[in-house]
């Protein structure tokens, strides 16, 4: 959810399953494990996805629309979950649509027609969380839309927080100044503690401790369990929602009021709240963006019209980036594989190098004169993005390459030889630039050959030795052109005993287009 102030493919997962194994050995473990972003802040409490691997900075400028879906006027941000996106408009109306094409699945009215500034949800173990301007908070099955439970809060205050759900527990803060925190199976309340006033900022839960930020420019520290207060830090800080990285919390304040000329981001000891460093990020409502940390630097939108990148460590401005007109960013940023993403007031949205803010792409909006007030989720090579114009935007690489592979023959016997034709076709109207294979030999095998054919340029690949087994990297002398097709024949020698299923996969991509993954099995006889 978007903290704007009251002008109001199996190869990846396989990747996240192999860092988690190592993560566990040296004694640490993250909590996310796939490449979703069912939450504001994303499980890792940074508003960063660790786990994306289509979308980087050599490919991210062939970006283009995949679809858009109608859902009326929002600021909130779509969460992703499991092929599904899901979100809030500002009519009450909650929506779940396919990721893959922007489908409608099922849709769901709240009980009041108007909901809140910034209908952001959180979906965990199958079930979809929010709350509502209705006072209510309401738990919705992901797969149906069906209720399962609300909470009504204390006078029925509205809700334009975003919740955050943390083993078994709903954080969610309401405009009564309570922060609730709620059982995620039945709804029943488990404590409440009144903050003054929580405005549209979403709790961080980290090593068992809540922080959450109020309009009364305090910033809370509470026991996750029992919502006892351990500090809080006043004065300065208290707009946008939290982030928390390697002990310290980072949050964004308007230092001189809701419409503050001044802005400065903070970082504070997570376990002390004692202030560490602030740094001045500008003019405008600066506190309606929510910081992003990922690699050891903080970024964050600024009422000026710039993203601003700071050292983690030291809050140093690293780089800067001027959106276009200069108009406020309010969306809070998403990090994902060394991009920055984030929208702006005049309906632009940008993809910036984490590293050095240069510019890689960026996208005008066709109404133009609408805000994207969202903050992005990047998915498995997709960014989404709602708008005040009425439309939930889904931005990914250009479809074109067809792939598929063969094995022959079919059926086969230990010792013999068994080969592979894997094809890729661009069927798109533009060069594919970069078109890499990968592979390996599938367990049960040792590699014996390879061989490459096409309609131009052939390449050159990287292969274990002959009786040995490791990936295999192909790649394209040149450009394939529309139309064109690569081919690569791959032999192995199977030694798995018989009755074994041998399973081979294989992927395809190139830097402006989409990546494309296959697989075959075969039975040893």
């Amino acid at each position: 959810m978007t903290k704007r102030i009251q002008v109001r493919t199996r190869t990846a997962k396989q990747v996240c399953l192999v860092a988690i194994a190592i993560l566990a050995l040296t004694g640490f473990c993250l909590s996310q494990s796939s490449s979703d972003w069912p939450e504001f802040h994303n499980t890792n409490m940074q508003r960063s996805n660790p786990y994306e691997t289509v979308l980087n900075i050599n490919n991210v400028g062939s970006l283009q629309m995949k679809w858009s879906y109608p859902i009326f006027r929002t600021d909130g941000s779509p969460m992703v979950a499991d092929g599904v996106v899901y979100i809030g408009a500002d009519n009450g109306m909650w929506y779940a649509v396919k990721a893959s094409d922007g489908s409608l699945l099922w849709s769901f009215q709240t009980a009041k027609g108007a909901c809140c500034t910034g209908p952001t949800p959180a979906i965990a173990n199958g079930v979809v969380y929010f709350g509502s301007q209705d006072g209510l908070v309401y738990a919705l099955n992901a797969s149906t839309g069906a209720k399962l439970w609300s909470y009504q809060t204390a006078g029925g205050a509205d809700i334009e927080s975003a919740p955050t759900v943390v083993s078994g527990i709903v954080y969610v803060g309401s405009n009564n100044g309570n922060l609730y925190a709620l059982n995620a199976d039945t709804g029943a309340l488990i404590w409440g503690y009144n903050i003054g006033n929580v405005g549209s900022s979403e709790p961080a839960v980290a090593n068992g401790v809540v922080y959450a930020s109020s309009s009364n420019n305090n910033v809370y520290a509470l026991n996750a369990s029992t919502g006892a207060l351990l500090w809080s830090y006043g004065g300065n800080a208290g707009w946008s929602s939290p982030a928390v990285a390697n002990g310290v919390v980072y949050v964004v304040s308007g230092d001189n009021g809701a419409y503050s000329t001044e802005g400065n981001v903070y970082a504070l000891n997570a376990s002390t709240g004692a202030e560490l460093w602030s740094h001045n990020i500008g003019s405008g409502y600066p506190q309606g963006s929510s910081p992003a940390v990922a690699n050891g630097m903080v970024y964050i939108g600024s009422g000026d019209g710039n993203v601003y990148a700071l050292d983690a460590s030291t809050g140093a401005e690293l780089w800067s980036y001027p959106t276009e007109y200069g108009n406020n960013v309010g969306g809070s940023p998403a990090v994902a594989s060394g991009v920055v993403y984030v929208g702006n007031y005049s309906g632009a949205m940008y993809a910036l190098n984490a590293t050095t803010g240069e510019g890689l792409w960026s996208y005008q909006i066709p109404t133009g004169t609408y805000a994207i007030s969202s903050s992005p989720s990047v998915v498995d090579g997709v960014v989404y993005v709602g708008d005040t114009d009425g439309n939930l935007y889904a931005f990914g690489l250009p479809a074109g390459l067809a792939f598929g592979l063969v094995a022959y023959p079919t059926p086969v016997v230990t010792g013999e030889l068994l080969t592979y034709a894997f094809w890729t076709w661009n069927q798109s109207s533009v060069n594919a630039v970069h078109e890499v294979l990968t592979t390996e030999g599938p367990p049960g095998t040792t590699f014996s050959s390879i061989k490459l054919s096409g309609t131009k340029g052939l390449g050159s690949c990287t292969t274990p030795a002959v009786g040995a087994s490791g990936p295999v990297v192909c790649h394209e002398n040149s450009v394939m052109k529309p139309n064109s097709t690569w081919t690569i024949r791959m032999t192995v020698q199977v030694t798995a005993p018989k009755g074994t299923g041998i399973t081979e996969t294989a992927t395809a991509s190139a830097d402006n287009m989409a990546s494309k993954s296959a697989s075959e099995t075969t039975t040893v006889h």
